[in-house]
């Protein structure tokens, strides 16, 4: 019954000579819908992730950030750290004038231990000097080997008169990470350099670029000293980051909800008109035998099937564009741009998304639809009548 009752409207759906083409209007935009959402959420997700990822590449996934100079306890943290065979990169980070000539700007500078293995993306840098972020070095119009003087305010020289400290350096290298907040302020020199000039054997960061060591490296800050130890993650460090990149997926997701419900409408309708074109049929079906509760939930399945296979159709035909689009989207895009090509991030949460929001929306309104016509038809018996 099940099987006969859906295979004859759907080709009446598809074959009759009196088929609503608002039907077709309303789930040619719910295919739409489906197919943009996917596409969409791929594209954001992987331009913010490509994002994050150039932001962790040199912060890091999480730091550990100590706040007394304690030689003693680093040195404990660093044997705990190689015990565990966690990998783990230790720098001393301050905030300085750089000055150039005439020109002086702010920076944060990073001083690495170049007696240790690197941080990946320092690997190829000469740290033989200073290396700064590309916009930084074209801001203080620096060239390789120009002299750059590095002066902390809060570390001054009582002889003659609480004069800030400073240190030279020679530029030997640039480092571009594309993202202006790293470029226009960060650089980084060998450890020694800025032990020299704050006068003191110490650090105050170690940086971790493996996610899965996080949990050995909290069991090791709660063994040692939790006071004095503070493990930032890199989602905690750039929280408003994080929830301005949200808020834009929310805002996308609410604005094709919106679009989704205007062409919910047009659903509403056109299932009307087409519940109304049929309702003789239905009432055939009814003197064959089935009941009318039966006849009202086939039509519910009906409508879900409708709705289903339609944001199923629109999800297969964005996922083939957005293999198209990842492969050749290199081709496209001009040199103006970033991103070369556009990233994409296809994730389990965004086929989803693309799917459910429509369904749901579209069945809702379908649902209302039969209601209606349930309202409006109280008894096949009537319907039989008119016809006779």
């Amino acid at each position: 019954m099940k099987q006969t009752f859906l295979s004859y409207f759907f080709s009446y759906l598809f074959h009759s000579k009196t088929r609503q083409k608002l039907i077709f209007i309303a789930t040619g935009g719910l295919f739409l819908s489906s197919f943009a959402l996917i596409i969409l959420h791929s594209v954001m997700g992987g331009l913010q992730e490509g994002l994050i990822g150039r932001s962790k590449k040199v912060e890091g996934e999480f730091e550990l950030q100590l706040f007394s100079s304690n030689p003693e306890l680093e040195s404990k943290l660093f044997k705990k750290l190689e015990e565990s065979q966690v990998e783990y990169f230790p720098e001393y980070e301050i905030e300085l004038l750089a000055k150039s000539q005439s020109r002086i700007t702010p920076i944060i500078l990073h001083g690495v231990d170049t007696s240790k293995k690197l941080a990946p993306f320092l690997e190829t840098k000469d740290l033989k000097g200073l290396v700064l972020g590309a916009d930084l070095g074209a801001k203080l119009q620096s060239d390789f080997f120009s002299k750059v003087s590095l002066i902390s305010t809060s570390h001054t020289d009582s002889m003659l008169g609480d004069i800030p400290r400073q240190v030279g350096s020679t530029v030997t290298d640039f480092y571009l990470s594309e993202l202006v907040e790293i470029d226009l302020y960060h650089a980084w020199v060998r450890l020694s350099l800025v032990q020299n000039l704050i006068r003191e054997k110490v650090i105050n960061r170690v940086r971790f670029y493996h996610e899965d060591d996080l949990s050995r490296v909290k069991k090791i800050v709660q063994e040692l000293d939790p006071e004095n130890l503070n493990l930032l993650l890199w989602s905690e460090k750039h929280q408003a980051l994080m929830w301005s990149l949200n808020l834009e997926t929310t805002v996308m997701i609410l604005l094709f909800i919106s679009m989704t419900f205007l062409i919910s409408i047009t659903i509403t309708a056109g299932f009307m008109i087409f519940f109304d074109k049929i309702k003789r049929d239905l009432a055939s079906f009814w003197i064959l035998g089935a009941s009318k509760k039966q006849i009202m939930k086939l039509a519910r399945v009906f409508c879900s099937l409708v709705s289903f296979l339609t944001c199923l159709s629109g999800l297969g035909a964005g996922l083939i564009a957005l293999s198209f689009l990842e492969k050749y989207s290199s081709h496209i895009m001009p040199d103006v741009f970033m991103e070369r090509n556009l990233p994409v991030n296809i994730t389990w949460e965004g086929i989803v998304i693309s799917v459910l929001i429509p369904y749901v929306i579209s069945l809702t309104f379908g649902l209302f639809s039969l209601s209606h016509f349930k309202k409006e038809n109280h008894s096949f018996l009537e319907i039989v009548r008119n016809v006779g």
